[in-house]
């Protein structure tokens, strides 16, 4: 196992938080699925990706306030990405499993 910068060797995320909180830090551990969630609605659903081009930390933060729960860290993260790329990657996916919004004219 490979040692992390605390010491510790990697384990599951749930278990290293545990870990961590008994050595007393805490830490913020990211929500994976969370944050796959929010990953998965960019690059499928049209009409979101528009909004986070537009105005990436507001997108997101419909998303927490909607209740998807993310950290700081992970807010930070995915609003930083790149809209262009995210486009890019939308439009190589089939589009089967994409989201298209109705009614929008194209520009």
């Amino acid at each position: 196992m490979k040692s992390t910068s605390y010491g510790l060797t990697h384990a599951p995320r749930k278990h290293l938080a545990q870990v961590l909180r008994r050595k007393g830090r805490e830490v913020n551990v990211m929500s994976q699925g969370n944050v796959e969630q929010v990953i998965g609605r960019l690059v499928t659903d049209e009409g979101f990706r528009r909004r986070f081009a537009a105005d990436p930390p507001a997108a997101i933060q419909q998303l927490v306030d909607g209740g998807v729960e993310l950290n700081l860290c992970e807010r930070r993260a995915l609003a930083a990405l790149e809209p262009d790329r995210v486009a890019l990657f939308a439009e190589a996916l089939d589009p089967c499993i994409l989201k298209v919004e109705l009614g929008r004219n194209p520009s």
